[in-house]
């Protein structure tokens, strides 16, 4: 039978666990956001550092009242609310501060690259009605979803990969709206490479690839690998699409890089030095995973790196 010594053993057992509560915050993460009281005013600096904390430890989703649960009694929810919609501070410079803080720290390149990565990624839904959470999608094969929709900048040299931008892509009704591309190109505008690297390369996919953006890039003295849409035209007002669909598959070559010691990845690609209306002469390199697959598989990759292979391109 079952008693009703079991029954209170098993409801004491469905109980949640105790949540861990911090009422001081280490001292050595105290002492290294000394270099950020500048940004804040009030006690903000202090709502910040406790704000980071709590992030790191959190383990479920970080809701302002989930993380004012485990903060100490003295620093409430209403506290971490206002410090986000606190105008006076730009969230901006307080991420570059951490990223000359982290170069600081990380060895640099042996060969002088590296690689500024923008890529778009999305955030769910928090609220019923967020004003920057429209539906949308981000490519032509994934469904819609509804949430913001983000483009992240980042910067990546051997193991390391840390982001130094981002900025929310608004929904296109709004006043203020901007494209991804016009996003970049502010962001591109304000990035300073780090000391030591000597080569920059822009790596994006086939919707950053905007005539002004690739202007933008040359003017810096960047290079780019790029993604490009079929819709471009040489130089003689040939498409790209005609290019790639007439082109015979005996030309393409069998190539393969290891991002890992024991995982190789095989390409099937064809190089050709052409010249693009508005860009000048690049290097092209289609790949495609299989040696038979369609023109409509095959992606068209793009750089103006001096004499670039398709497995360097095709890396990166």
């Amino acid at each position: 039978m079952f008693s009703l010594e079991d029954n209170a053993n098993c409801n004491l057992s469905k109980r949640e666990t105790p949540m861990l509560q911090l009422s001081r915050l280490p001292q050595n993460v105290s002492y290294f956001l000394r270099g950020t009281q500048h940004f804040f005013r009030f006690r903000h600096h202090l709502v910040f550092s406790w704000t980071l904390i709590l992030l790191l430890v959190y383990q479920d989703k970080a809701t302002l009242h989930g993380l004012s649960r485990m903060g100490p009694k003295h620093i409430c929810e209403w506290h971490l609310r206002r410090l986000l919609c606190a105008s006076y501070w730009c969230f901006r410079a307080v991420l570059w501060w951490f990223v000359e803080a982290v170069l600081a720290v990380l060895p640099a390149a042996e060969d002088g690259v590296v690689l500024l990565i923008v890529d778009g990624t999305y955030k769910e839904k928090t609220a019923k009605k967020h004003p920057l959470a429209p539906k949308a999608r981000l490519d032509t094969y994934s469904g819609s979803f509804r949430g913001m929709q983000l483009l992240i900048v980042m910067l990546q040299w051997g193991p390391y990969r840390i982001p130094i931008d981002f900025e929310i892509i608004r929904p296109k009704t709004a006043t203020d709206y901007q494209t991804p591309n016009a996003l970049f190109r502010q962001m591109l505008h304000a990035f300073v490479p780090p000391a030591w690297a000597q080569t920059v390369i822009v790596v994006a996919d086939a919707g950053f690839p905007a005539k002004d953006t690739l202007r933008l890039i040359q003017q810096r003295g960047f290079f780019f690998v790029m993604s490009l849409a079929r819709t471009w035209k040489f130089a003689d007002g040939h498409t790209l699409k005609n290019w790639v669909t007439h082109l015979p598959k005996h030309l393409y070559r069998k190539t393969w890089f290891t991002p890992s010691p024991k995982k190789r990845r095989v390409y099937w690609s064809y190089t050709d030095r052409k010249c693009l209306r508005h860009i000048g002469d690049v290097t092209l390199v289609l790949s495609k995973k299989r040696r038979n697959d369609s023109p409509k598989q095959t992606k068209i990759l793009v750089t103006n790196l001096p004499q670039a292979t398709a497995q360097q391109v095709i890396a990166l």
